[in-house]
């Protein structure tokens, strides 16, 4: 039986799609797998055939976690700065970006984006894909299991179908009856003819490409029949290949429509529209770590035991354990030996574990010095700056990807357009409550008037005012400030569609950095408490220097003061004095 049109495009998620290399892959059950190793639980249940709970050594789990830490993206990473306007004078005008970006952060306070923002960068490396919806000007996070669309797509926009459903009851579908266009004509069908006496409704938001513009359909009933008592069936896509008298779908509105949800992956493959994330891609380490420790619990468990053995077939089916009694004298005519059981597999377990343990590392480059971890006493700094920038360049090209997607997708097209709108009217700008807040400003308005009082005065006199005439001017303007309290100021009517500016997102990588440096401060500083000459000598010094830079490290942050090096520490002939031959300090050795 043919099926409708809404069905059929819902059973491509659950269909397998035939891959480049000639694999197949299913979007429902990578979904699932990655669920389920995600919070450490196994496809076939917890207990073995033999009866042996299953441990699960989750190894997925962490490098998601540190991914989500080293993309981190939070509202102060949002920056308005101004740029040449046409429009407005230079000092106008960055006053204007100035009041837009603390406007700002009002409304994504408010609009709570801040938690979407650690919503995705959680989903991100997990899933390998997020999506974001435009629900009427405000962003909101569509999760991975509930959208539906062409499995084998490049990216949402290239789908032939986008689909959200929604679980609504009969009062929320009535209240809008303004909104949907058909839901007066259909409503009767939905509610009486059907006969239905449950209260919640499947409902579809979907969307047809058709090349160049989409059109949006809102469905009722795409899994909907009669069974062979001609009682209505309502059900869920858990039965999308349910095979009976399919009932036609009921339109509640239609009508032509962008597409309003944004997609971006962790890493893209050919073939499919869900990313690659960290889980899919470490699905084999977990199984053989999975195996690893179990076999090595079983191997324990059964070399615990105590088995005996002899040739007396009197002593069969005796435990001598439980049926033996305090002061008994076992009796037979052949030696009693026990039955030798010990493990003789724990360096081969030990050595499967390490293997996959640096084997994932790699992969996700979650090596110690990425997680926070101590580094070995004995690991070469150049080693370190070496796994340091790796691991940096890594995750500064992960966050710029994920930045990108916020700043021209979320911010551009969905945050930007619906902040003027609500701060279009006049309104009253709360600058900040505290002591930091209004220090901050009274500096920037500082530097707005000072600048202009300048300029005003070489205008009038036609020569730049002194050194002492300018010491005076910010004296005044100081003053002049200190002497009001800067909470609020008001913003007129669209005061900022003049304003000229260009938004950043700052992804430098700072989150990466902090774990990073710790780490390679820890090991500076027990080369120099080993051998602090080694800033003597002008070769050594800009070695080590030099490495301190390439992990972004300054002579500062280590206390180091070059300008008071006593050159009398230098050996004849430039040679630097060293500690003990063949020792490398531990980095604990100025702790």
């Amino acid at each position: 039986m043919k099926h409708n049109k809404y069905r059929d495009c819902i059973q491509m998620m659950y269909d397998p799609v035939d891959m480049p290399g000639g694999w197949k892959f299913n979007h429902i059950k990578t979904l699932r797998k990655i669920d389920l190793f995600y919070t450490s639980h196994y496809e076939t249940g917890e207990y073995d055939d033999q009866g042996f709970f299953k441990f699960f050594f989750n190894v997925v789990k962490a490098p998601c976690d540190v991914a989500s830490k080293f993309i981190d993206i939070d509202i102060q990473n949002i920056r308005f700065l101004p740029r040449p306007s046409m429009e407005n004078d230079v000092t106008t005008n960055e006053m204007c970006v100035y009041y837009l970006g603390k406007d700002f952060k009002v409304y994504a306070d408010q609009n709570k984006l801040g938690s979407l923002m650690n919503q995705l960068g959680d989903d991100l490396p997990k899933y390998g894909s997020i999506f974001v919806k435009d629900v009427r000007g405000v962003p909101r996070r569509v999760a991975v299991h509930n959208i539906k669309f062409d499995p084998s797509a490049p990216r949402l926009k290239d789908s032939m179908f986008v689909a959200e459903p929604y679980l609504m009851r009969k009062a929320e579908i009535m209240r809008m009856g303004s909104k949907w266009n058909q839901l007066a004509k259909n409503a009767d069908e939905l509610f009486t003819k059907r006969n239905d006496d449950g209260d919640l409704f499947l409902i579809y938001e979907f969307y047809e490409n058709y090349g160049t513009s989409w059109k949006r359909e809102i469905v009722a009933d795409v899994f909907c029949w009669k069974d062979s008592g001609g009682h209505i069936i309502r059900s869920l896509e858990s039965n999308v290949n349910y095979e009976g008298e399919d009932l036609p779908p009921i339109v509640l509105h239609e009508d032509k429509h962008e597409m309003p949800i944004y997609d971006h992956k962790w890493e893209h493959v050919d073939g499919r529209l869900l990313g690659y994330g960290n889980v899919d891609y470490l699905i084999h380490d977990q199984i053989a770590t999975n195996e690893a420790e179990n076999l090595e619990r079983k191997g324990l468990y059964y070399s615990s035991l105590v088995l005996l053995q002899s040739r007396e077939s009197g002593m069969g089916g005796k435990n001598v354990l439980t049926d033996a009694k305090n002061g008994d004298i076992l009796l037979a005519d052949s030696e009693l030996l026990k039955v030798p059981l010990e493990e003789r597999n724990l360096a081969a377990y030990n050595a499967t574990r390490q293997r996959w343990d640096s084997n994932l590392a790699r992969k996700t480059f979650s090596q110690d010095i990425a997680t926070g971890g101590n580094l070995p006493s004995r690991t070469p700094l150049g080693v370190a700056n070496l796994q340091a920038n790796m691991t940096a360049s890594f995750y500064d090209k992960k966050r710029e990807g994920y930045g990108m997607f916020w700043k021209d997708d979320i911010l551009s097209k969905i945050v930007i357009p619906s902040f003027k709108e609500k701060t279009a009217k006049e309104h009253i700008l709360t600058i900040g409550s505290t002591e930091k807040d209004i220090e901050e400003y009274e500096k920037f308005i500082a530097k707005i008037f000072v600048d202009k009082s300048i300029a005003d005065y070489a205008e009038k006199h036609g020569y730049f005012p002194s050194k002492p005439q300018r010491m005076l001017i910010e004296d005044q303007v100081l003053q002049s400030l200190k002497s009001q309290k800067y909470k609020s100021t008001k913003i007129r009517d669209y005061y900022y569609d003049n304003a000229a500016y260009k938004m950043e997102i700052d992804i430098t990588g700072e989150g990466v950095d902090t774990g990073v440096k710790s780490a390679l401060i820890e090991k500076s500083l027990g080369i120099l408490g080993a051998n602090p000459a080694i800033l003597q000598n002008q070769t050594t010094r800009t070695v080590f220097l030099r490495l301190l830079s390439i992990g972004g490290i300054t002579p500062q942050e280590l206390g180091i003061d070059l300008s008071n090096i006593d050159m009398t520490l230098v050996q004849p002939g430039g040679s630097v004095a060293a500690g003990q031959p063949g020792a490398m300090p531990a980095t604990n050795t100025l702790a």
